[in-house]
């Protein structure tokens, strides 16, 4: 286990650390990821960051102005006193106790040194027991999470991924990615219009899109007959980048251009 950050103090994991009162203080989590010493999608993060505080009618903290330029710096101590240069996830946890809003820093170091593909693949099931609500919080992770546990307490294979719907049966997202789905030349995705999660690696998904003259069609009404119907389903994700998808009931997909997307995903990003 890694020593974690509080407030710029390091202590050993095995340390008591938090209160019960500490914990009651939660405001927000996210995640970012590191690969050989680079902070991932950091200015996305950073307008998360600032949104979770507008919405919760706080000040912004010192230590995300100037582009976030202090919590970077501890970030960046956290790492090296861990001797963690090749590939982390970090986890940024954000109290308010009443008088100043402390940060608490902890990695989950990693052996890869890239966004590892997986060729085998996962499969996809339809979450039906709850629908997501349209609502300021839909596309954060936030106002997200509750729902995501659920649904993987539901369907808790290690490589069966829920899908959540809306009330109207869209298909919106998955726990923590946005879904896509390849249908000849064009590349679909839920528009977050509708209620979906929105990832920061979408954005990258949409550049590579364009690179290879496929058609980006961000719609409101994606279905199961589309599922049916794509040639290959694959979903991303700052956190784990592309994952594919190979199957869908009796329904299998294709991997020729998510493979193609995941080597560009790298290549922007991490080569």
């Amino acid at each position: 286990m890694s020593y974690i950050l509080f407030n710029g103090t390091f202590h050993p994991p095995e340390g008591k650390l938090f209160s019960p009162q500490t914990l009651n203080e939660l405001l927000f989590r996210d995640k970012l990821k590191m690969i050989k010493s680079k902070l991932l999608f950091w200015d996305e993060h950073l307008n998360l960051w600032q949104l979770h505080f507008q919405l919760f009618r706080i000040a912004l903290p010192d230590f995300i102005a100037n582009n976030g330029k202090e919590l970077r710096r501890q970030i960046e101590r956290c790492l090296v006193k861990n001797k963690c240069y090749k590939s982390a996830q970090i986890q940024l946890t954000f109290f308010n106790t009443g008088k100043t809003i402390s940060y608490l820093i902890e990695l989950e170091p990693e052996a890869d040194s890239a966004y590892p593909f997986d060729a085998d693949g996962y499969s996809v099931q339809l979450f039906h027991q709850i629908y997501k609500s349209d609502s300021p919080l839909s596309s954060l992770s936030t106002g997200s999470e509750t729902l995501w546990e659920i649904a993987r307490t539901a369907i808790p294979g290690r490589k069966e991924i829920p899908i959540i719907m809306d009330r109207n049966q869209n298909l919106l997202e998955v726990p923590g990615a946005n879904l896509f789905l390849v249908r000849e030349n064009q590349l679909l995705t839920p528009n977050r219009d509708e209620g979906t999660y929105i990832n920061p690696a979408k954005r990258v998904v949409g550049q590579i899109a364009q690179k290879i003259q496929m058609d980006f069609d961000e719609t409101n009404t994606i279905r199961e007959d589309d599922l049916r119907q794509a040639d290959e389903v694959f979903v991303a994700d700052d956190i784990r980048g592309i994952r594919f998808i190979r199957a869908f009931g009796m329904k299998r997909y294709y991997k020729k251009t998510t493979s193609s997307i995941a080597e560009e995903f790298n290549r922007l990003l991490v080569q």
